[in-house]
Formats: structure tokens, C-alpha cells, sequence
């Protein structure tokens, strides 16, 4: 899949202020408490990691980078410990091929970590764009967005819809019959600014008591006879 970047660069700072979070974050899920569950405890670090992308779009959309950081700190420890103990069984001549089978489940989830912080990334690319059109250009059909990026319209529908349901779009959801994102208030509020009320104004002529003349007044007023100023009823 790929995405026509070149003409659709903006603030990250401008689209994290449209989803920013106005609740304070529970303190199990600030980052000194998952970095240090992490390191002691992985199951319950991932866990916590998904309950605070949950809770905080804008860590949803950079969480990449710490599990990406995770995944190559895994790798790297391995690999040097690795290194370390082949070249101490080396030097004692104790050296034996299969004996080093304790290290490939860690590796496996050090390269496990880098391929979900990739397929993350690739996501939080193609969120941002989403957010980016739908909220600051007010693209909200599938089909322009996916005309727009070059994506195909079913991979827009999808992650319109998930985005949707995780609440992504303040104020607004998916609507299939729509075809695209709907936001009922800032909709009736833009309609409601710009459309202007017509009032229905009748004209009748009335003819003057004290001198005869015909005038035509608006009906509903108070007027004066134009010649000779006497009140028109």
C-alpha cells in the first residue's frame, strides 16, 4: 500500500490538539510506570500499553516508537549476551551448536516487537492522514479520501470504521449510508450560520380617509399617508 505523501504534509501539533484528552490519565498509565512494568513484568506491560492507547489517541498514534525501542533493546541484549557466552564456551573449547536454544524464544519476541512497532507505524501514518482531511480539510466521503491518498476504498472504509468505534472523530461516527463521517452538531451549526431567514413580507394598498390617495404599505405596519399624513389602518 502506498500513499501519496508529498502533498499532504501538516502539524502532527495541530492534529494532536483536535484529539487531545481534556481527562487527566490514571497514574498506572503514565510512562514511568508502563517503562518500568515493562522491564519487570512484559504481560502486564502490554497490557497497560493497550489500555493507555485506548484512553489516549495521541499515544495510540506515537506508540510505535516505544515498542519499536523495546523490540531492538530485546534484540540487541540477546545478541550480545549471545556473543558473550559463545566466545567464553569458545575460549574454554566447551562449545557446543545446540546449546544456545534458551535465547530464541527472546529473540523471537525482540523481532516479534519490531514487526508490530512497523505495522503500527504504517497505521499511524496512514490515522494522521485520516484525521487530517476529516477534521481540518472536512473531507469526509470514502471516496474522496481514498482518491485523495490513492488508497483503495474499502482499506478507508475499515479504518474509518475503527477509528469511528475508538472514537477517534470527536462529535462525529461512520455512517454507511453516508457513505463517509458524519458530525451532526458541527453540521446543524454550519447550516445554521450560513443559511439566512427568509421573512415573507405582503404588500396591500390602502386608501387614505382624509384625502383619497391610494399607498401601498407593508402588511403587519403602522404607516402615514404619504400626501397628506394622516394615519393609514
Amino acid at each position: 500500500m502506498i500513499l501519496q505523501n508529498e502533498k499532504h504534509q501538516f502539524s502532527d501539533i495541530e492534529l494532536y490538539n483536535k484529539i487531545k484528552r481534556q481527562e487527566k490519565l490514571e497514574f498506572y498509565l503514565t510512562w514511568p510506570v508502563l517503562i518500568l512494568t515493562f522491564i519487570f513484568c512484559l504481560p502486564l506491560g502490554i497490557y497497560l500499553i493497550h489500555q493507555r492507547t485506548t484512553v489516549d489517541k495521541e499515544a495510540a498514534l506515537k506508540i510505535y516508537k516505544f515498542i519499536n525501542v523495546i523490540g531492538w533493546v530485546i534484540v540487541i541484549f540477546l545478541l550480545i549476551n549471545m556473543a558473550i557466552d559463545i566466545a567464553m564456551d569458545i575460549e574454554l573449547d566447551q562449545f557446543e551448536g545446540g546449546a544456545y536454544g534458551d535465547y530464541i524464544p527472546f529473540l523471537i519476541l525482540g523481532v516479534a516487537f519490531i514487526v508490530w512497532a512497523r505495522n503500527s507505524k504504517a497505521r499511524s501514518i496512514r490515522y494522521k492522514k485520516y484525521l487530517k482531511l476529516v477534521l481540518i480539510e472536512r473531507k469526509r466521503k470514502v471516496e474522496d479520501i481514498a482518491n485523495t491518498l490513492g488508497i483503495s476504498k474499502e482499506t478507508v472504509k475499515y479504518d474509518l470504521m475503527k477509528m469511528s468505534a475508538k472514537n477517534y472523530f470527536p462529535g462525529g461516527f461512520f455512517d454507511i449510508l453516508a457513505g463517509g463521517m458524519v458530525f451532526p452538531y458541527m453540521d446543524s451549526r454550519k447550516e445554521y450560520t450560513h443559511t439566512k431567514p427568509i421573512v415573507k413580507v405582503e404588500i396591500k394598498v390602502i386608501t387614505c380617509k382624509g384625502c383619497g390617495a391610494s399607498n401601498s404599505v407593508v402588511e403587519g405596519t403602522i404607516a402615514e399617508c404619504e400626501y397628506c399624513g394622516s394615519k393609514l389602518s
